[in-house]
């Protein structure tokens, strides 16, 4: 069944999605340090050339992306999903869904761990050749 998401997103949203996921499955597990969204987000961000957004997901701080394209609705590239499989989703921000109070944009983080960033980039760069 085809259901009222296929609309929502253009073949570029999905893209980006299917791209973040590829990135976001070939991260180790194995990282030296533990992985939070913030720096998941800037890593992949990076790669696809995507704005990342700090904020709040409810209650818990959090970092996802919006994807730019030429549809009239903004989208979340959320790579680090909390409590939600599969770990990276793609959302729209429409009035009829209740991501738009769920996800609030708050201010830029200071916080960020720029070498696990750094340690991901480099990783996603060495994966791709």
């Amino acid at each position: 069944m085809r259901s009222y998401s296929f609309k929502c997103f253009t073949l570029e949203d999905l893209e980006f999605w299917a791209r973040a996921t590829h990135l976001v499955e070939a991260i180790p597990d194995t990282m030296d340090k533990p992985i939070r969204c913030h720096e998941v987000a800037r890593a992949v961000g990076r790669i696809l050339d995507l704005p990342v957004v700090d904020g709040h997901y409810g209650a818990v701080d959090h970092s996802w992306l919006m994807t730019r394209t030429r549809s009239n609705k903004p989208k979340i590239l959320d790579v680090y999903s909390v409590g939600r499989l599969p770990q990276v989703q793609l959302l729209v921000l429409d009035p009829g869904t209740s991501h738009t109070t769920i996800f609030r944009p708050g201010p830029y983080r200071t916080d960020i761990r720029n070498d696990v960033v750094e340690h991901m980039v480099g990783f996603f760069l060495v994966e791709s050749l």
